[in-house]
Parts: structure tokens; sequence; C-alpha cells
């Protein structure tokens, strides 16, 4: 009796918090993956502006 009591009533409480963690999770890959596209960019674009500067400096 005690063992079907209890099982359900944990089961009822595990249920929302293990659908938190997934969603935490997703969200937490999803901004990584947005952070890294955004270092990306900005690496790619810092890298294109010095370029035109350095060719100048050196003629």
């Amino acid at each position: 009796m005690w063992a079907s009591s209890r099982s359900p009533s944990a089961k009822v409480r595990h249920q929302p918090v293990d659908r938190d963690l997934i969603t935490e999770k997703i969200d937490n890959t999803m901004r990584k993956e947005n952070f890294m596209k955004t270092m990306q960019e900005e690496d790619e674009s810092k890298r294109s502006i010095p370029k035109p500067t350095r060719t100048s400096t050196d003629f």
C-alpha cells in the first residue's frame, strides 16, 4: 500500500522538474549556438575591417 501510494506522488513531483530541466538544457544549447554564431560573425567583421587599414599602412 505505501509503495503504491508513494510512487505516484513521486512521479507527479518529478515530472515538472524534469520538464524544466529539459527546457533549460534546450534553451542553453540554443543560447550557446546563437552565441557562437554571433561570435563568428563578430570575428569575421573584425577581420574584414582591419585588413584594408593594414595594407594601407604597409604601403
